[in-house]
């Protein structure tokens, strides 16, 4: 089938089964999974990880460097609203 949207936002409680969608998803299709925390990620000229660094990364590791798998890659981005209210 085609694929018409490339990004979801899921949006819920703790412990409502966000996280456990998204692995069973991955699975089911047989596509690597990266999820990050949101909360290890600082702004570009900080110390630590930028956000696009990390992301691609992880990306192409979980697809063992290749780039047409890395392409169907699902990255799941953890605790995403700490980092909009600046906990």
């Amino acid at each position: 089938p085609s694929i018409k949207k490339q990004n979801i936002f899921i949006l819920g409680p703790t412990g409502t089964g966000k996280t456990e969608l998204v692995r069973t998803l991955a699975k089911k299709v047989d596509i690597p999974l990266v999820t990050i925390d949101s909360t290890s990620l600082t702004a570009t000229g900080y110390r630590g990880n930028t956000a696009a660094e990390l992301i691609v990364s992880s990306v192409m590791k979980a697809s063992n460097y290749n780039k047409k798998v890395a392409k169907y890659s699902i990255v799941f981005i953890d605790e995403i609203d700490k980092k909009a209210i600046g906990t």
